[in-house]
């Protein structure tokens, strides 16, 4: 079964040149060393005048502002990160799987407004890349816990959602799905689905990627309706370096 794995590593030994359209060159450890570069630049950013990591206190914790999660998601990961959203009840997600290829994404310190990157490894030989975006609900608004738990429920059946795929030249693809990844929605407000679904796996959608490596980066948003585009964007938006 494919797992979602957040390892870390500062090894950057040499390596080998991208094969494929789309594919990042990575360290001996398949890493991609675009994501190792990012990550250190934004850990070296944050520091104060004597080096020390520079803090923001959220939730009654204090995180250093330089901190980059990452994230390894084989192929095949997506019933695997599906299962842990869904678990995690963190509202106003929107994470990109790749269907056939390697993903590895680096997502920032909530506060940064810096969206996830993302590169990829072991691309198919024909170069039409698969995706897919997994949406939690909007909300956790409510003055109670009860409130919000109620609220949350109601989202998880009524939610509909929106993936974006902004290519290097401007052109734009947006396709919108509801709970169950009907696209176009079948649930809805005026339609409930019969079960809450705590997170929302949206249809595929294909990425030429011969047509656009090296073009520029290719920039992937979700949300929900009711949710602004631009908001939350340490967890709705994805820029995929090709």
């Amino acid at each position: 079964m494919p797992t979602v794995s957040n390892t870390r590593s500062s090894v950057t030994t040499p390596t080998p040149t991208a094969t494929r359209p789309g594919e990042a060159a990575t360290n001996r450890q398949g890493i991609p060393l675009g994501l190792i570069a990012a990550q250190e630049a934004q850990k070296a950013k944050y520091v104060d005048a004597n080096g020390k990591p520079t803090t923001v206190r959220y939730s009654g914790r204090d995180m250093p502002f330089g901190e980059a999660d990452r994230m390894s998601l084989p192929k095949g990961s997506a019933k695997a990160l599906l299962r842990e959203l869904g678990e995690s009840g963190d509202a106003g997600n929107a994470i990109v799987v790749a269907n056939n290829a390697h993903l590895h994404t680096l997502t920032y310190c909530y506060g940064t407004h810096k969206p996830m990157e993302a590169w990829l490894t072991k691309v198919p030989a024909d170069g039409k890349l698969s995706i897919s975006l997994i949406g939690t609900p909007s909300t956790h608004v409510g003055s109670t816990d009860g409130a919000r738990q109620k609220n949350f429920d109601t989202y998880a059946k009524t939610n509909n959602y929106n993936v974006e795929i902004t290519y290097p030249d401007g052109s734009r693809e947006v396709k919108k799905f509801d709970v169950d990844g009907n696209s176009p929605p079948k649930y809805g407000n005026s339609n409930p689905a019969p079960k809450g679904k705590p997170a929302s796996l949206s249809p595929e959608v294909e990425i030429d990627l011969k047509k656009w490596a090296g073009k520029g980066d290719i920039t992937i948003r979700g949300w929900a309706d009711g949710s602004s585009p631009g908001g939350y964007i340490e967890h709705r938006a994805t820029i995929l370096h090709v």
